[in-house]
C-alpha cells in the first residue's frame, strides 16, 4: 500500500536492497530504523543448466569470490579452473573497460562459467543486453573494484568481504 508522508505517496511495503554496497544499511543506521532490517535465512540459490542444479557461487553476479568454490560445485572444468586461474592473474588488457561482460568473462574466467554460472544470473537481474554492456555502465561499483584490484575474482572477493552478506 502507500501512504502520503509530506505530500508524497510512498511506498509502504516491504523493500529490498543489496548489501554489496553498503549505503543502504548506512542509511537505515541514520535514520535509526536499522532494527527494523530483516536479514533474510541462509539459504542454497541454485541455477538448473544442462548439468543439473548447481550453486550459485558466493560472490557478485555469479562472478565468483572464490573460484574453488564453482570448481567444486561442478560447474567447469579441471582445464576451466586451471585456465581461469592462470587468465584472472594476469594483467588487465588496456581496453577492457569497454568490452562487454560477456567478453571480459568469457576471457577471464572461461565460457563455461560464464555460460552456466555468470549469464543466467545477469539476464535474469538486468535483461538480456545486458551481457553485452560493460561492468561500468551496469555495475560500476563492481568496475571500481575490479580496476583497483585487477583481477574480477580478487574484486568480488573484496565486495563480498565488505557487503558482510553471505550470498
Amino acid at each position: 500500500r502507500s501512504s502520503r508522508v509530506g505530500g508524497f505517496d510512498l511506498d509502504c511495503g516491504a523493500e529490498a536492497f543489496s548489501t554489496i554496497d553498503p549505503s543502504g544499511v548506512a542509511l537505515l543506521e541514520e535514520l535509526g530504523i536499522s532494527s527494523l532490517m530483516e536479514v533474510p535465512r541462509p539459504n542454497a540459490p541454485v541455477i538448473l543448466t544442462d548439468r543439473g542444479k548447481l550453486p550459485i557461487p558466493r560472490g557478485v553476479v555469479g562472478i565468483p569470490a572464490d573460484l574453488r568454490e564453482v570448481y567444486s560445485s561442478g560447474a567447469i572444468s579441471d582445464r576451466s579452473y586451471s585456465d581461469a586461474l592462470i587468465s584472472d592473474s594476469k594483467p588487465l588488457p588496456k581496453n577492457w573497460q569497454s568490452l562487454g561482460i560477456r567478453t571480459l568473462v568469457s576471457k577471464r574466467l572461461g565460457q563455461d562459467l560464464f555460460d552456466h554460472i555468470v549469464a543466467p544470473i545477469l539476464i535474469s537481474v538486468y535483461g538480456p543486453h545486458s551481457i553485452n554492456c560493460s561492468f561500468d555502465e551496469i555495475m560500476p561499483a563492481f568496475a571500481n573494484e575490479i580496476r583497483a584490484e585487477g583481477s574480477l575474482v580478487k574484486a568480488a572477493a573484496k565486495l563480498r568481504a565488505n557487503s558482510g552478506s553471505a550470498a
